[in-house]
């Protein structure tokens, strides 16, 4: 059974909290729907990071997003990068993120609903706990005249310490960006034919960011065998076809977060993505569905 708190706030923002014997998490729906706790209640751990030196606040469209952090699980739609698709000169990090969201509650489930503010679509997000999963139900829809080519990418901070293991059944990793990445050359190889790429170094100063292709299925986590604990996301992966792995393991502004990425392109700008035809392509009055199983032990 789900228990579904609505009459409280976080920092001065409207939260809603669902909690069953298993989960806790909490939503922040004026923040772009992110889910600010994800905690395994039986273990007492939170599973999703925080920035230490940074108190949530209200942003304007456009808004720096590194500069502004603060963690959770947010989500980048409709792009990643700032440039200029479908028309339209696309803000950092999307619009999704600092768009305010109407929520309600449905029976055992939180439903939230929105508008992008450039960009012509429709957002939906219903939220609901089963046992130790959270399931996030999404249904996008092109409001507008002509067809969009969108980056769609989840977007979980995830606490880290030394060992964890990235799990991610691909068979090509590609470096995003070699001033951030402990790869060497080539810049693509099979994975994880590094041993040290899938595993969480010592926290002592560096970085990674890669692109993980050719997925056998839509799952990836990260997990610690001797700490006993384990993140996972499922996904469609028709529609998120890749996962990108960015970290920073003291080496970034000292924090210490690791992001596991499932994307529905395979780089960081949506317009080479949409040129080569990798991107979520939407027709005009049509939507989209899909599912995600989020699980912590």
């Amino acid at each position: 059974m789900t228990e579904i708190t609505t009459d409280w706030t976080f920092q001065g923002f409207p939260a809603v909290r669902l909690e069953n014997d298993a989960l806790r998490v909490e939503v922040l729906p004026t923040l772009g729907g992110k889910i600010w706790t994800l905690e395994h209640r039986p273990t007492r751990r939170q599973f999703l990071w925080h920035h230490p030196r940074h108190r949530l606040r209200a942003l304007p469209v456009g808004a720096n997003y590194d500069d502004h952090f603060f963690g959770g699980f947010d989500e980048l739609l409709p792009n990643d990068i700032p440039e200029r698709v479908n028309s339209e000169t696309l803000v950092d990090h999307g619009e999704l993120w600092t768009t305010p969201l109407e929520a309600h509650v449905a029976g055992d489930r939180l439903i939230l609903n929105g508008r992008l503010p450039i960009t012509p679509l429709a957002y939906r997000k219903m939220v609901r706990l089963e046992g130790n999963a959270l399931w996030l139900d999404y249904k996008l829809t092109n409001l507008g005249r002509r067809p969009l080519d969108l980056l769609w990418k989840l977007h979980p901070a995830l606490r880290i310490s030394e060992g964890a293991e990235i799990v991610v059944p691909a068979k090509t990793a590609r470096v995003a960006d070699p001033s951030w990445s402990r790869a060497p050359e080539p810049a693509e190889f099979d994975w994880p034919a590094h041993p040290d790429h899938h595993r969480v170094p010592p926290l002592a100063g560096s970085t990674e960011f890669l692109y993980l292709l050719d997925l056998s299925e839509g799952t990836c986590a990260l997990r610690h065998e001797t700490e006993k604990w384990e993140f996972k996301l499922t996904f469609p992966k028709d529609i998120f076809s890749s996962v990108w792995v960015f970290a920073s393991f003291g080496g970034w502004r000292d924090l210490e977060v690791l992001i596991l990425e499932p994307c529905t392109t395979p780089r960081l700008s949506l317009a080479e993505s949409a040129k080569e035809r990798k991107c979520l392509h939407l027709e005009p009055n049509l939507s989209i569905e899909a599912t995600v199983k989020v699980e912590v032990r």
